[in-house]
């Protein structure tokens, strides 16, 4: 393909032929000129080099074409239903030249952890940082080495790909896929099975923070690109769940709701120099009520979708009344409301409790970590927009002609 810095200067078209352009020494006159006059092109000679200048030409857009990225993709995303209840969210990636494979969409976590086999992961390179040990709320525990790779994510405009670092997984265990002594996750990686709930080859972490040297690669891409993205789950769409990658003037305009991103340690993202933010994204005043007994708290939240079920995370500074959890749970029809201030509008979120992964359940944990994740439940319920580049959190509800997902949304009500 031609280069478009040669396009400036000397241009060559498919053939090879080199075509001069204005001002060079070997430039062809335009102009009226007979074909009976000596060292003139006669009719059909000015046609072939009409032919050969737009050949020129349409190969210098094209050059300019593939050294500029898209403002914006979109990609598809995959709502995969757990054996016990819940949903997981998957996106499909390729890694150093080799086919697509799923893996969890999981704005919770940092970096992306990928099973290591040469059928799907070809090439790479070994970087000499040591030895990684990822874990996640769910149990799930990777052993990790870092490696620079190429990655691809397959959009609308054909795959958006970068040389990134990602994390190679040598072992996983814990959680579902059992204990470090019983995990057949090696065995599954080498049969060519997903071994992560039977469907994902590892986590593709979407949260903005930096953690053993790896970060989400969304913000790395190059370009616009980089600017931000936008989770679209709760809406049934005709394509479907998607991810739009990069953020416009025009898709930040449907987000009239925009709660400012807590800060992070103050590293900023390579090849964009984005900055990173804390892991509990937001700061947001809840309430809870049942049958008299009210209790109100503010708290940094988690947007998380690798999280099936809302999580109250409990701590000395943090503890919810025994009198609203049942079996570890918030208790059936417990009311929760979730407000979070915004530049123009709040986030309002306000639900009944119960026993739906993703919908109403909410856990109660007593982990010492003293923060709430909302787990998928906002993301069934709007459109969310992580914004990197102005450091805001958007919610939409539902629009272009696409319809709310079946779900139990509950308007606000007074407390008791």
């Amino acid at each position: 393909m031609n280069d478009p810095a040669r396009c400036l200067s000397r241009c060559e078209p498919i053939d090879g032929t080199a075509v001069p352009p204005p001002g060079d020494p070997g430039r062809v006159a335009v102009g009226p000129v007979s074909a009976d006059e000596p060292g003139m092109m006669s009719s059909r000679e000015r046609r072939i080099l009409a032919v050969i200048a737009a050949a020129v030409l349409f190969g210098c857009a094209a050059a300019a074409d593939a050294a500029e990225p898209p403002e914006s993709v979109s990609v598809p995303l995959h709502v995969v239903p757990l054996s016990n209840g819940g949903s997981k969210i998957g996106i499909e990636i390729r890694l150093g030249g080799g086919p697509k494979r799923l893996y969890e969409f999981d704005t919770g976590a940092s970096g992306f952890y990928a099973a290591g086999n040469d059928a799907w992961w070809p090439s790479y390179e070994p970087l000499p940082d040591g030895p990684i040990v990822q874990s996640y709320a769910s149990g799930v525990t990777y052993v990790a080495d870092k490696v620079r790779t190429k990655v691809a994510i397959p959009s609308d405009h054909g795959d958006v790909e970068a040389e990134l670092d990602v994390a190679r997984i040598t072992d996983g265990y814990g959680g579902p896929l059992g204990s470090q002594k019983d995990s057949l996750w090696n065995r599954d990686v080498a049969e060519g099975k997903p071994p992560l709930y039977g469907a994902f080859f590892g986590d593709f972490g979407g949260d903005l923070r930096f953690k053993d040297g790896l970060a989400s690669l969304l913000p790395q891409l190059p370009g616009n690109l980089s600017s931000g993205f936008i989770v679209e789950l709760g809406c049934e769409r005709r394509g479907g769940p998607r991810l739009i990658i990069g953020l416009t003037d025009a898709n930040r305009a449907r987000f009239r709701t925009r709660v400012a991103m807590q800060p992070g340690t103050g590293e900023t993202f390579p090849v964009s120099g984005l900055p990173t933010y804390a892991q509990q994204i937001i700061v947001a005043d809840y309430e809870l009520s049942r049958r008299g007994v009210v209790q109100g708290f503010t708290s940094g939240t988690l947007l998380d979708t690798g999280a099936p079920t809302t999580t109250i995370g409990e701590s000395t500074d943090l503890k919810v009344d025994p009198r609203l959890v049942k079996n570890g749970t918030l208790a059936p029809a417990t009311y929760v409301s979730v407000v979070a201030p915004g530049d123009d509008g709040d986030l309002d979120l306000a639900f009944l409790a119960g026993r739906a992964s993703g919908v109403n359940k909410v856990d109660v944990k007593d982990n010492d970590e003293g923060y709430v994740n909302l787990g998928l439940v906002p993301f069934f319920r709007y459109d969310v927009m992580f914004d990197v580049e102005n450091g805001v959190v958007g919610f939409a509800p539902c629009r272009n002609g696409a319809r709310r997902r079946v779900l139990p949304v509950i308007r606000r009500m007074g407390g008791g």
